[in-house]
Formats: structure tokens, C-alpha cells, sequence
């Protein structure tokens, strides 16, 4: 995969420059779609099936659980910070727009989401999930999975040797009823008590 490294270099370092000279950058951002039983890359859109080209203001690179993100504004989302992980974005270059001086911010309220991880057993696990949150189940578990339909809309996904731990149940109940957990049992348990007690806050 020297390619991939070798992109990923490329991009990190018109980011880095671009922070440090206060410049803007564009780029392409990648999500995920499911074609025979594969999760393949496909650009985001702008409603007309033309890639959408983003230009941010870049402030930040955090680096979490090995993969690099950026902290920037997005020039049609100025009123608020965005988060981007730099081995989905594609034609990274720079871009001539005015760079956007925003307020301070602080990186912890940020990227809290990403650092939630506490060492576990590993195991294999076992999903069906909504096709709504492709993206979100290929940046936590990769795109070499086999996927297979359950019924339209509703995949089913087995990931080996997965650390079953607080960050990955944190991620589970973030996702809802988007999810669901078929094996482990003890991790399907787990989770439906934990809903159960949540449940009864609210009686």
C-alpha cells in the first residue's frame, strides 16, 4: 500500500503548509457505498452527482487512534468548526479563497468523540446495520469486510478479532437503533441492559 502512504504524505504536508501559512485548501471527500457484497469509495456529492469540492480553512491536525484528522471551517459552514479525516480526502491542493480567522476554539471538545478507548477482549463481531451509516462503520472497522444484504437499506457485516471494550460500546449506543449486535451474546447482553437502564430514567 506505498501509494496510499505516499498520498497520504502528500496531502499531510499541503495541510501542515497550509496551517502554518494561514492559507485555505480544497479537496474531495470520500464516503462509501456497497456494491457486490463491497464496500467501495465514492465521492460526496453536491446534489447534482457532481463531487463536491470543499474548501476549509484548516487550523489543526489531531492524530487519534493512528489516522490523522483536520479541525477547519468549512466555507459553507463558517458558523461552526468541521471535522475531516485526511485519508478520505482526495486532490488536496491549495486554494486562493480568503482564509477564514475564526474564533478560538477548544480541541478537546472536539475530538473527545474519537479518544474513548480502554483495552478489552478481542472477538469476532457480528452487525446488521442501516446503509445510512456506511461511512460511519468503515472509518471504525475498514473497507475489507465482505458485507451481505439482510433486507433493503439493512446490511450484515462480520469484523474478526475486534477489541470489545467501552469505546466500541460508546460508538454502539451512539448509533442507536442504526445498529444492532447479533454475536458476541455476551456484548448483545451488555448492550440491552444498558439501554434498559437508560430506559427506565425516563419512566
Amino acid at each position: 500500500d506505498n501509494e496510499l502512504t505516499y498520498d497520504l504524505l502528500l496531502n499531510l504536508t499541503t495541510v501542515i503548509k497550509a496551517i502554518n501559512n494561514h492559507k485555505n485548501i480544497a479537496f474531495k471527500y470520500i464516503s462509501y457505498d456497497i456494491k457486490d457484497n463491497a464496500l467501495q469509495e465514492v465521492y460526496h456529492t453536491n446534489g447534482n452527482l457532481n463531487p463536491e469540492t470543499y474548501v476549509i480553512s484548516p487550523y489543526k491536525l489531531i492524530l487519534r487512534n493512528s489516522n490523522y484528522y483536520l479541525i477547519g471551517y468549512f466555507d459553507k459552514r463558517p458558523d461552526s468548526l468541521s471535522l475531516y479525516r485526511l485519508d478520505r480526502m482526495r486532490l488536496v491542493r491549495n486554494h486562493k479563497s480568503k482564509y477564514f480567522e475564526g474564533e478560538q476554539f477548544d480541541v478537546d471538545q472536539i475530538d473527545n468523540p474519537i479518544n474513548m478507548y480502554i483495552s478489552g477482549e478481542k472477538e469476532d463481531l457480528e452487525i446488521s446495520f442501516d446503509q445510512s451509516i456506511i461511512k460511519e462503520v468503515v472509518d471504525k472497522f475498514g473497507q475489507d469486510n465482505r458485507v451481505t444484504k439482510d433486507y433493503e437499506n439493512r446490511y450484515h457485516l462480520i469484523v474478526k478479532d475486534v477489541l470489545i471494550n467501552e469505546g466500541l460500546i460508546g460508538w454502539l449506543m451512539m448509533l442507536q437503533d442504526k445498529i444492532t449486535v447479533i454475536k458476541p451474546y455476551s456484548l448483545k447482553e451488555n448492550m440491552k441492559e444498558r439501554i434498559e437502564k437508560t430506559l427506565k430514567q425516563y419512566q
